[in-house]
Order: C-alpha cells, then sequence, then structure tokens
C-alpha cells in the first residue's frame, strides 16, 4: 500500500512536472456547458444510491479525487469512502446490467 500511494504521487507529480507552457491543451477548461451535460446524464444513474454513495462516486470518477481527498471531504476513514465507492459502483453495474437487457 505504501509502495503503491508512492508511486502514484510519483507518476502525479511526473504528470505535472512535465507539462510546459508551450502545451496550451493542458491549461485549457473544459466548456461549462459539457459539464452540465454530464451531470444531467449521471442525475439518473445516481439517483438509487444513498448521498455518500452518491457524493463518493462522483468525486472519485468525475472529479478524478483520491481516497485520502475525499475522506478529508467526508470527514471519514480512508476505508470508509472505499467502502461507499465499492458498494454504489456494485450498485450502478447491477442497474446497468439490467438496462442492458431490456434494450
Amino acid at each position: 500500500m505504501v509502495v503503491n500511494g508512492h508511486l502514484s504521487w510519483r507518476r502525479r507529480w511526473y504528470q505535472r512536472a512535465v507539462r510546459t507552457v508551450a502545451d496550451p491543451t493542458w491549461f485549457r477548461e473544459p466548456h461549462p456547458a459539457g459539464r452540465i451535460a454530464d451531470g444531467a446524464q449521471l442525475k439518473k444513474p445516481l439517483s438509487g444510491l444513498s448521498r455518500s454513495q452518491q457524493a463518493a462516486v462522483v468525486l472519485r470518477f468525475y472529479e478524478d479525487r483520491d481516497d485520502d481527498e475525499i475522506a478529508s471531504v467526508f470527514g471519514c476513514a480512508v476505508g470508509t469512502v472505499r467502502s461507499h465507492i465499492s458498494r454504489g459502483l456494485s450498485v450502478l453495474r447491477v442497474r446497468m446490467g439490467a438496462e442492458m437487457e431490456v434494450a
């Protein structure tokens, strides 16, 4: 766990250090309308999850936050965050699988 944490930190650091100002694509903010459209698409699948599961899944995959950051936002342990994400994803997998069978 410690090794994986260090390697993850190193990858993030490397990605930040390698980017230069000559590459203008990295600092462009996504268009706000695109974020609103993405949010509208996320509303239906996430509606069946608890609020804590919704928040954990959105922070993890939509905002690209790591477990430590999410735990500090929630004010709980990292294991609790992982539990929320795991349970939320399992509900989403079941729901998406049922929708795929119907379609």
